[in-house]
């Protein structure tokens, strides 16, 4: 067996020794039940200080979200009415585009139509010329009456072939001779 000394040179029996774990294991558990309780009371005012703290940390937030939220709804509807805006005017300038595509072409088929048009009058009016020409060459080895009237004979001063206006033709008819005699 041990020999435990305690308070100087006397020995402690073991009913003393019962007695002072007892009180030990008391004194500790009033400790423990007074720290608890007092640990209790701080744990429940640490989480209600916490408790207010995050209610307010939270209705923060939900104002910031909140207020983020309608700035970014805020924001996606001028998005959206300037992205409007912007096809409206691509779609106008598309419009006017093609609007001024289809004048040009249509302004370049007139003046392709017109240029034609003068091309075929100037082939018609060279076709005209030529054949009157050739008329007037091919019936003249063939004494025919038929011929080109100049611009100086012809009314307003155009010039105009024979049979063209009727009351200015001219027939060629062979001279008359003069009869001359002689006297002696």
């Amino acid at each position: 067996m041990y020999k435990l000394k305690c308070c100087g040179e006397s020995m402690l029996t073991v009913d003393e020794m019962k007695e002072l774990v007892i009180i030990f294991l008391k004194k500790i558990s009033d400790t423990y039940t007074d720290d608890q309780t007092k640990w209790l009371e701080q744990m429940k005012s640490s989480q209600e200080q916490q408790g207010k703290a995050l209610e307010e940390a939270m209705n923060k937030y939900e104002k910031n979200i909140l207020f983020h939220h309608a700035v970014k709804e805020q924001q996606i509807l001028q998005n959206d009415k300037k992205l409007n805006e912007w096809n409206e005017n691509v779609e106008n300038a598309y419009e006017a585009q093609q609007e001024i595509l289809r004048q040009f072409e249509s302004s370049r088929k007139r003046n392709i139509d017109i240029s034609l048009e003068k091309n075929n009058e100037l082939i018609i009016a060279k076709d005209y010329i030529d054949k009157i020409k050739e008329a007037a060459t091919d019936n003249k080895y063939d004494n025919s009456k038929c011929f080109i009237y100049p611009a100086s004979s012809a009314p307003c001063g155009a010039c105009t072939s024979a049979g063209a206006i009727i009351h200015h033709r001219r027939y060629k008819e062979p001279r008359r001779k003069k009869e001359y005699s002689l006297c002696l």
